[in-house]
């Protein structure tokens, strides 16, 4: 079960920043559940963009410090 939910995790995190390979790719979309994907997709989406807002809010509050 847990090297399952690590190649979900590993393929998304490729497909984020857009390093996935075709064969890998190809490999997800027919042995994977597509919803599985789409959620946990959207769940690091979510966390990478909140991530970014909390970093931008750091460094704008120590550069007025």
């Amino acid at each position: 079960m847990m090297s399952f939910i690590f190649n979900i995790i590993q393929s998304m995190l490729a497909l984020l920043f857009g390093i996935q390979s075709n064969k890998k790719r190809k490999e997800d979309f027919t042995k994977g559940n597509p919803f599985i994907y789409f959620t946990v997709g959207l769940i690091m989406l979510i966390v990478l963009i909140l991530s970014f807002i909390m970093l931008v809010k750091a460094v704008i509050f120590l550069g007025q410090s």
